[in-house]
């Protein structure tokens, strides 16, 4: 579900969880000056406060309080309910793009706050019409939800996803160390071949995906092309450039990455995505 906005024209400004809760406390002269000035130029359309996938589900980790409640209000405030997209959803379409040889919009990057948090309705059980009608009515009633009331759709669901992601991060992390003390002194350059290797295992299901759907010229094209032709066209998608990029330089800077570390990744990984879009 991707929603057309103006604030995409507005100069962004992107806050780690840290900044958003200090501004919602407003203990400090320091933080309380600049809420004030954020609001001014929100409200003016100077600067505009985007959020994330990843930023909404730190929120998502604690629990429902007057205290998440204070952050998700200065949020939607500020950010106008702008987020930055899955990045699985923006590769899809960017390499779909590609293929088709379009030019991948910056608008690809972004959507409502509620595609941000990808709020799955059952696979199961739904006709192509009902689906139809439950598209049409969440269309013209979504812009009206609060992301606070956006985190309380599904919350126990999402809980299970959070805990699922993190533990994933955390096995990550472990396969990371282990790799690294079998591999003791690997320079950078085959640090960064190892990623582009792993990364292109993790977007095989969304590369089957397109392909699945492209048309028989295009399904030629694909096979047509050499290995090196392939990994253009994938380094092409700054979906997928800046996943492994970004992940290879982590490693090659530190002894030992862990699941803050992977977690933290996930929004300068995204922030990077939407300047390298055109």
């Amino acid at each position: 579900m991707v929603r057309a906005y103006s604030g995409l024209k507005t100069p962004h400004t992107f806050l780690d969880l840290n900044f958003w809760i200090r501004l919602s406390e407003g203990q400090d002269a320091v933080y309380r000056d600049l809420s004030n000035a954020l609001h001014e130029a929100v409200r003016k359309r100077l600067l505009i406060c985007p959020v994330s996938p990843s930023l909404l589900m730190e929120l998502q980790k604690r629990p429902s309080s007057n205290k998440r409640e204070g952050i998700s209000q200065i949020m939607d405030v500020l950010s106008k309910r702008l987020s930055l997209r899955i990045n699985m959803a923006i590769f899809t379409e960017e390499f779909r793009a590609l293929l088709a040889e379009e030019q991948i919009e910056r608008s690809i990057a972004y959507s409502h706050v509620f595609d941000g948090l990808s709020i799955v309705f059952p696979e199961d059980g739904w006709g192509a019409p009902s689906a139809q009608k439950a598209t049409e009515l969440i269309l013209n009633d979504i812009e009206s939800l609060s992301i606070s009331q956006i985190l309380g759709l599904g919350e126990k669901g999402r809980s299970q996803h959070l805990n699922y992601l993190r533990g994933g991060l955390k096995k990550l992390a472990q396969q990371e160390e282990k790799w690294r003390q079998a591999n003791e002194e690997v320079p950078p350059a085959k640090i960064e071949q190892a990623e582009f290797a792993g990364t292109v295992r993790s977007f095989v299901p969304y590369l089957f995906h397109v392909f699945e759907k492209a048309d028989f010229s295009v399904k030629l094209k694909l096979h047509s092309m050499t290995d090196n032709e392939r990994r253009e066209l994938l380094n092409s998608c700054p979906t997928f450039w800046n996943e492994y990029k970004l992940l290879a330089a982590l490693r090659s800077n530190r002894r030992r990455v862990e699941e803050n570390d992977l977690w933290d990744l996930q929004l300068a990984y995204l922030i990077q995505l939407s300047i390298s879009s055109p």
